[in-house]
């Protein structure tokens, strides 16, 4: 039997409810900071993985690390950690909704780590509303397939490194998206669900 695709999240940890994301299994988890994986003060992730929950049309395995700390913020190491760790998972794809507003050399060499496991990598290139010309790291970066929203689509044409990916939030979108703002991070985690959707094939845990 074939199995379910594995994805691993690296956001701002989870509260996980296994009766929530009944086509979900989660797999490892690991936090990068001195933080609980269990506790995600911000919801971020929590919000990833009911997007990417709503919209598979079958099962996947997830992963969690959480490179992004209780505070909202994020840091070139815990970036850099959690790519390594994924890395070790072998998974199927990466997705990585968020990132830092500038470039760094542990992460870049900790990507093309990740890189070499032949995964996919998905990253959120962030949103221009606040205050960003330029996409953000590690979407930046050749290894990632940088994604965008649709909703920005005119404000790319002014930056130096553009999304790979655009998606409509709202034609992709098998569900109605509670409590969820429409953006770059909605729209990473909708083109996760469509590739899984378009190439994996449902299997039972």
């Amino acid at each position: 039997m074939e199995q379910p695709p594995h994805v691993v999240l690296l956001d701002t940890g989870i509260n996980w409810n296994q009766g929530k994301y009944s086509n979900l299994q989660l797999m490892a988890t690991q936090s990068f900071y001195n933080e609980p994986l269990f506790v995600d003060t911000v919801t971020h992730g929590e919000k990833m993985l009911d997007i990417l929950s709503e919209n598979l049309t079958g099962k996947a395995k997830i992963s969690v690390g959480k490179v992004i700390n209780n505070a909202g913020k994020g840091t070139p190491s815990g970036f850099s950690h959690g790519l390594i760790w994924a890395a070790g998972l072998y998974p199927d794809v990466v997705v990585i909704p968020l990132g830092l507003v500038k470039p760094n050399s542990s992460v870049k060499a900790a990507l093309e780590i990740l890189a070499n496991t032949n995964c996919k990598v998905y990253a959120a290139v962030g949103d221009p509303e606040v205050a960003q010309s330029r996409s953000l790291y590690p979407a930046a970066y050749p290894e990632c397939i940088a994604v965008g929203s649709a909703c920005y689509q005119s404000d790319y044409a002014t930056w130096s490194s553009k999304p790979n990916l655009i998606m409509r939030e709202f034609k992709t979108a098998t569900r109605k998206l509670k409590s969820v703002q429409m953006g770059t991070e909605t729209a990473t985690m909708l083109a996760v669900a469509e590739y899984l959707n378009r190439n994996k094939k449902a299997a039972a845990f």
